[in-house]
């Protein structure tokens, strides 16, 4: 009996020791955003435009296992603001876009030199996109009193993209970088006041976006 588990305790060690070693470090990244909205106006009876680049923020969490594999989370805040349509002497209608991305990411990274000082890396983001759409009525003279204020209204919109960069090295922590992402993102449908009327329908779109980041490493 001792010699069995004695050859049992030699076996499990033996396969632990041959085990390849798992290394886990985590980093946290703050990022410097320019994004299109890719919202498509397809329906709207305002016809704003809410397209375009804007300038954002965004905000990285994960780890890297064994230095080649990155699992992530990210997020981050954009805003668009629409060129306001006016109806002389009845309305001016002023329209605004919040988009906060949710995205889990997995990106591999290749070193270009020796001392892996710079990497590549690439990969697939998958989440959603939070978008608040915010409508404001000015009274010019002609809207109904109930229809004057502002009213917004918010879409969870699916999302699925790749992303693609390279990272340099500052130190023994410190990273900075830049990447292009470009993420698939469904339609949606908004109204306006409660549902008192259609505003408009917003196509499945690319939104393409590009960071300038700085990370620490632990």
């Amino acid at each position: 009996m001792n010699q069995k588990l004695a050859l049992l305790s030699f076996a499990v060690l033996t396969a632990a020791s041959a085990a390849p070693t798992v290394t886990v470090a985590p980093f946290v990244q703050a990022e410097a955003t320019y994004t299109d909205s890719g919202l498509k106006d397809s329906t709207s009876v305002y016809g704003f435009g809410l397209d375009g680049y804007e300038a954002g923020i965004g905000l990285t969490l994960g780890a890297f296992v064994n230095q080649r594999h990155e699992v992530s989370i990210g997020t981050g805040l954009t805003e668009w603001t629409g060129t306001p349509v006016v109806t002389p002497g009845f309305v001016r209608v002023d329209s605004k876009i919040e988009q906060i991305p949710v995205l889990l990411n997995y990106r591999y990274h290749l070193p270009l030199d020796v001392k892996e000082r710079y990497t590549i890396f690439i990969g697939p983001s998958v989440g959603y996109i939070r978008e608040k759409i915010t409508i404001t009525d000015h009274q010019l003279g002609g809207l109904p009193p109930a229809l004057v204020g502002s009213d917004s209204q918010t879409d969870w919109k699916f999302a699925y993209g790749a992303t693609v960069g390279i990272n340099a090295k500052l130190g023994a922590h410190w990273t900075t970088g830049a990447s292009a992402q470009v993420l698939t993102v469904e339609s949606s449908d908004f109204t306006t006041f409660g549902g008192a009327g259609p505003y408009g329908h917003f196509d499945r779109a690319t939104r393409p976006s590009f960071a300038l980041s700085l990370g620490y490493n632990w």
